[in-house]
């Protein structure tokens, strides 16, 4: 079991018989890491994780940090897992309470939160869970497929006009709080965790990317796709993809978010 320590910036890697494993955490412009990353991996089985934290100074960095250490934990606990699918929801919904339960030194609740998107291999069946903005795509014979869904107000929003529960102006107006999450883990959160109950079959030389929004606020699904598919090396492919948000933050003159990045190879 392994977590990333935070650091201004994070590289790391790891494998077992069934893939291999990159992760990239960077910075960014922000004052402190707030992302983490972590992975337990077995000779049969692995879980990797990857949270983003919210709440300000100090709040969001022991939440995400939380989350994958108790997601971790969990993991390594129940191996072998006999029902993979009931583990993640049963740990993502005990780090949500943890999280939800932290307090100051004075006993005041911290407003701390976490989004979180973590797989779980096992021979070539993918499980996923995931609460928040992070994401997890697969790609596949040259097509990337995101696999989560933004739990964000823009989509709500999106499917109460197409059932015509609000009208147009209410509609362009709320859109200004597109972006607020609407799940996460910790205080007044958790309304939405998504899962596959069924296996994703994995094929060999597939490969599963988690992140945080660092990355695909920057660079759309097309130039990632470009990206996987021009480097056979899943470190050298992170890394062109850090390249890539840099010389994106710079042209657009955006601040950069904290990012996490997790490249699994199927062998």
């Amino acid at each position: 079991m392994e977590m990333q320590n935070h650091k201004d910036n994070f590289i790391g890697s790891d494998e077992n018989s069934l893939f291999r494993l990159s992760v990239f955490s960077v910075l960014g412009d922000r004052e402190e890491q707030q992302d983490s990353v972590g992975f337990a991996l077995k000779a049969d089985e692995g879980m990797v994780v990857v949270c983003d934290g919210m709440g300000g100074h100090e709040c969001g960095k022991l939440a995400s940090t939380l989350a994958v250490d108790l997601m971790l934990r969990t993991c390594d606990a129940d191996y072998p897992c006999k029902d993979v699918h009931a583990m993640l929801i049963d740990a993502v919904v005990r780090a949500d309470a943890r999280i939800a339960s932290m307090t100051h030194k004075d006993g005041t609740r911290m407003t701390a939160g976490s989004t979180l998107v973590a797989v779980h291999i096992r021979g070539k069946e993918l499980y996923w869970v995931s609460v928040g903005d992070s994401r997890i795509y697969l790609y596949r014979n040259g097509e990337l497929v995101q696999a989560t869904e933004d739990h964000i107000y823009r989509n709500l929003l999106d499917e109460k006009y197409r059932e015509g529960e609000i009208e147009r102006e209410i509609y362009d107006t709320e859109l200004e709080r597109g972006e607020a999450l609407i799940s996460f883990l910790g205080v007044d959160g958790l309304p939405k965790i998504d899962s596959n109950d069924t296996p994703l079959l994995l094929q060999k030389e597939d490969l599963v990317l988690l992140m945080t929004d660092g990355l695909y606020k920057f660079v759309p699904d097309e130039e990632i796709g470009r990206i996987l598919e021009n480097f056979v090396n899943i470190d050298d492919a992170l890394k062109a993809l850090e390249m890539k948000v840099q010389k994106a933050a710079e042209k657009q003159k955006i601040s950069r978010d904290n990012m996490t990045l997790a490249l699994l190879k199927l062998k």
